[in-house]
Formats: C-alpha cells, sequence, structure tokens
C-alpha cells in the first residue's frame, strides 16, 4: 500500500479500497511545524502571513494603522468619542452663556442703543432716503460694543483657560468624565502647560469665530483623524481621553 493511504478493517479482511490518511490532533496543536496558530506571531519576528493549508485557517493579518482610528492612547487610556465631545462643548456653552448673561447685565443700556440705532436705519431704508455713512455711523455705540465684546471674548478664554489648568478639563468635560492630556500620554496627571492651553484657547475661540470653514474642520475633524484629534489637538499636541466611572 502507498505510503499515505489507509485501508478499512471489516472484521475479516481488510478491504481493497483505499483512501488518503486523515490528519488528527489534540487541541492546540499543530501538525505543520511552520504553521503559525491564528493570533500569535512566533517569537523574536514581526507579524508575517502564515503558510495556508486546507481545512486550517490562515494566521492572523495586521491591522494597517491607516484602516481604522484608534480607540485608546499610546499607554491604553481609551480616547473620548466624537459624540461625548459634542455633548462636552453643549454643557460648556450653557455655562458661558450663563455667566455673560449675568456679567453683561450691566450693558443693557448698550443693547436698547443699538435697537435705537437699528430701527432709525429701517425707518430711513423703508422712506427710500437711505442715510449717508457718515450719519449712519454717528449714532452707533462703538465703543460699548467693543467693551461688551471683549467682556464677552474674556469670559469664554478665562473659563477654558483656568479650568484647563486646574482640572485639564473644563466642567462639560468632567461631567463627562473626560480630560484632556497630552499626546500619547493618557495617563497623564499634571496640568496643562500654559502654551498648550493658549494654543487650544486660541484656535478654539479667536480663529474659529473669524474662519467659519476653520470651524466647521475644526469641529469634524475626530471623526476620521487616526488618533482621534480636532485641528486644535494637532496643533496643541493634545488628547481627549474618557475614563470610567469609579
Amino acid at each position: 500500500m502507498a505510503p499515505g493511504q489507509e485501508r478499512y478493517w471489516d472484521g475479516w479482511q481488510w478491504s481493497r479500497n483505499t483512501r488518503p490518511t486523515e490528519i488528527t490532533q489534540a487541541p492546540g496543536v499543530y501538525p505543520y511545524p511552520t504553521h503559525v496558530p491564528p493570533g500569535s506571531t512566533p517569537a523574536g519576528s514581526a507579524p508575517a502571513p502564515g503558510p495556508s493549508y486546507p481545512g486550517y485557517p490562515p494566521a492572523a493579518q495586521p491591522l494597517s494603522a491607516a484602516s481604522t482610528q484608534a480607540a485608546y492612547t499610546a499607554d491604553g487610556v481609551p480616547l473620548a468619542s466624537w459624540g461625548w465631545r459634542f455633548l462636552a462643548v453643549v454643557l460648556d456653552a450653557i455655562v458661558v452663556n450663563l455667566l455673560n448673561t449675568v456679567l453683561t447685565a450691566p450693558f443693557g443700556a448698550v443693547n436698547r442703543e443699538f435697537e435705537a440705532w437699528s430701527t432709525r436705519l429701517l425707518e430711513a431704508l423703508q422712506s427710500g432716503n437711505p442715510l449717508p455713512p457718515d450719519q449712519l455711523l454717528v449714532g452707533l455705540p462703538w465703543g460699548s460694543f467693543l467693551a461688551l465684546t471683549t467682556l464677552q471674548l474674556g469670559v469664554i478664554v478665562a473659563y477654558h483657560a483656568v479650568f484647563l489648568r486646574w482640572k485639564a478639563a473644563t466642567p462639560g468635560k468632567l461631567a463627562c468624565r473626560m480630560r484632556v492630556v497630552p499626546v500619547d500620554q493618557g495617563r497623564h496627571r499634571g496640568p496643562l502647560g500654559w502654551t498648550t492651553i493658549g494654543i487650544r484657547v486660541l484656535l478654539r475661540f479667536v480663529v474659529s469665530p473669524l474662519v467659519w470653514l476653520f470651524a466647521l474642520l475644526d469641529a469634524l475633524w475626530p471623526l476620521w483623524q487616526p488618533k482621534r484629534q480636532a485641528l486644535h489637538d494637532i496643533a496643541a499636541k493634545t488628547q481627549v481621553v474618557r475614563e470610567s466611572a469609579r
């Protein structure tokens, strides 16, 4: 009988028909020494596709870094998803608006001046006799508007800068169990540097309101960026992580 063939014993004699010998093995034992079990890599070698054999699963293939987003920082801390980051932004916006409402209450006269100026402008346009540019700008309270705008921007900047320095997170992020860390340092517990904070605040609250395209891209960038960073994260070299509830 040729090697690799087997016969069947019917209790009286061996059958004349032969068939290829079936290979059986104990669980976890592979008959081919060169075969790499699925999900394992030989010690001291880089992941590589193993040989394939009929009836055996192929060796595990390494994932391409560009094919998926990271779910964790380099040191194993979960990264915050886009949805959680958006929720934190909404919560912070509510808090900041409440602060600005309280702190800008003394500027109610400015709003009344602007309403009077707008009414006068509208009446002039409806009458068909628009005001000359020199008369149009006379009644506009430029100084008051500049002071009001500066105060509102100052509240936003101070709110984010102080909390990022103190807690490495704003109240909105703290409510969502998130914090800002240096890139690939998810276990970092120290305060953020002022340079890092300045870059984040400058891009988010000074550049974004002036350049709407940048604001849109900055908000959506974490959806496809490999490390889930927004544009201001990339510039400041930070990531936003989310911690499990303790």
